[in-house]
Formats: C-alpha cells, structure tokens, sequence
C-alpha cells in the first residue's frame, strides 16, 4: 500500500471553495480509480484553514500513472492553485505486508 498525507492552509477568503473543490476531487478520484483505497478530507478543528488530505492506494504507480494525470486532477490544481497559502506532501509505503 502506498499513502499521501497532504497538508494546506488556505486563504481565509476562499476556505469554501476549497473545501467543495477537495470533497469533489475525493469523490471523483473514489470513483474513478479502481487503485484508490481511501480518500478523506479533513479540516482542523483548531483553524478552518487548514486541511488534511488522507489518501491511500495500492500502489505508487496508482498515484503517479493514473491519479496524478488524471483530468480532474488537473482541474483541481488549476481551480485551487492561488488559493493554497501553504502545501506539504509527504508519501508513505505500507510497513507491513500488503
């Protein structure tokens, strides 16, 4: 298993519209990726604009042949681009057997 911990802080002035646009992107990447395991999006409960993006796949190469180029990606990237004050990803492999 392979596993993306994403996380934003967003502009204040746009929290909403990035939180519709990180619940679509889950929902579309859900739907559509058949190497995506899980795919959850939470906001902190001590500031509303910070995010955590919790994400799980079977493999690197779910992430980086099929998730990362995929069109709604793009649209993501391009939607929420000027709105991420700040963006850390980190990638985990599975410690145990898959």
């Amino acid at each position: 298993m392979y596993a993306l911990s994403v996380m934003l802080t967003i502009d204040p002035a746009h929290v909403e519209d990035f939180k519709a646009a990180a619940l679509r992107q889950a929902a579309n990447t859900k739907a559509n990726e058949t190497g995506c395991l899980a795919f959850e999006v939470f906001v902190s409960a001590d500031d509303p604009t910070r995010f955590y993006l919790h994400e799980a796949y079977v493999n690197k190469a779910a992430v980086e042949d099929i998730h990362d180029k995929s069109p709604y990606m793009a649209e993501f990237r391009k939607t929420t681009r000027n709105w991420v004050v700040s963006r850390e990803r980190l990638c985990w492999n599975s410690a145990g057997k898959d």
